[in-house]
């Protein structure tokens, strides 16, 4: 009997992280159907507030169990409600039995020039 790939999943959107005027949201797809272990992640991070964040950077890591690809993000400077966009691939080897978490480092200098560094966790993508 051949099997018949099922349909991708809808996309689903997961707020990760916010902090005054910064959010970050994750949108989550599996583009493959035969391979469900594989997720695609459109990061999009927003700048809610009045004045521009700049020099923006995210790390991101994995448990072992996973890999993790990030691309380029589309620029560092986020101007207020002007979205930046990051797209990472995650290969969960323990698909079904646990779920895509994040370690998140996060940069970047605020509307007044101060520094600001975080971490973030996310136990549960998509």
């Amino acid at each position: 009997v051949a099997s018949v790939p099922t349909p991708p999943a809808p996309l689903v959107q997961v707020p990760v992280y916010t902090n005054g005027p910064l959010s970050i949201i994750f949108t989550t797809s599996n583009p493959n159907s035969l391979d469900p272990s594989e997720t695609l992640i459109s990061a999009q991070y927003v700048n809610s507030g009045p004045g521009v964040i700049e020099q923006f950077s995210l790390q991101a890591a994995v448990p072992k169990s996973m890999t993790l690809i990030m691309q380029a993000a589309s620029g560092s400077t986020l101007q207020p409600n002007v979205p930046v966009t990051q797209r990472m691939t995650v290969v969960n080897s323990e698909h079904g039995v646990k779920p895509i978490a994040m370690r998140l480092k996060l940069g970047w200098r605020d509307a007044n020039g101060q520094a600001v560094d975080e971490m973030a966790t996310v136990n549960r993508v998509g």
